[in-house]
């Protein structure tokens, strides 16, 4: 069998990207199986985290804003909240498709959230991978996180409304944007007295800031 087609980089990064985008969607639909148990009953499976999450996305979308102060908790003086805004605005991103359906159909729009940001680590660890090793390696990272058990598999459910899924990803995005600092910087002589050696440190310095200050707000 004629394998040349391999060394012409366009097909071989677009078969790598394809098996990448199969790798992602298998993984979203594994995350997808309590779908036949859960929509359309008002439920979720994160225990009562789920619906405390649920509780500021409920609140979001009626007041435009997140709230700081819970005033119903902690009886009677209220608590501040504590944890960052990030996934409550990533889900009511979500739960808008519900329009004005009632709290069942925001329930089952928000409940995708989880799954999505699951399946949304395999490209991430592809690309962790690929870098510290190659496409190979990659391709490996990607297929283990897609099927890997335990927490994280229980966490990127369909139902599992909680934000842990969240601290992960933009967590492992930032171990991403820093990884690639260092390989872009391996070997390059850096200096204040030249401009131009700079642009790189600035630049995925700022990238892995960005990405930092995501996990940060989703904790």
């Amino acid at each position: 069998m004629d394998f040349s087609f391999w060394n012409n980089k366009k097909y071989r990064y677009g078969i790598i990207g394809g098996v990448v985008l199969l790798i992602t969607v298998i993984a979203l639909a594994i995350r997808l199986l309590p779908m036949g148990d859960l929509v359309g009953t008002g439920d979720m499976i994160a225990g009562p985290d789920a619906w405390y999450n649920l509780r500021l996305v409920e609140v979001l979308l009626a007041s435009g804003g997140f709230i700081s102060f819970e005033a119903m908790t902690l009886f009677p003086y209220g608590q501040d909240i504590v944890w960052g805004p990030l996934f409550t605005y990533i889900s009511a991103f979500f739960g808008m498709f519900a329009g004005d359906a009632g709290r069942t159909a925001l329930i089952d729009a928000v409940s995708w959230v989880p799954a999505v940001l699951g399946a949304l680590m395999v490209p991430v660890m592809f690309f962790i991978g690929k870098k510290l090793g190659d496409w190979k390696t990659g391709l490996l990272a990607g297929l283990f996180i897609a099927v890997v058990g335990g927490q994280f598999f229980s966490r990127t459910l369909y139902g599992h409304f909680d934000h842990h899924v969240a601290e992960t990803l933009f967590s492992t995005l930032f171990v991403l944007c820093y990884v690639l600092g260092l390989a872009n910087l391996n070997g390059k002589e850096i200096s204040l007295k030249n401009p131009s050696s700079l642009k790189l440190p600035l630049i995925f310095g700022v990238l892995s800031g960005i990405a930092y200050l995501l996990s940060l707000l989703t904790m």
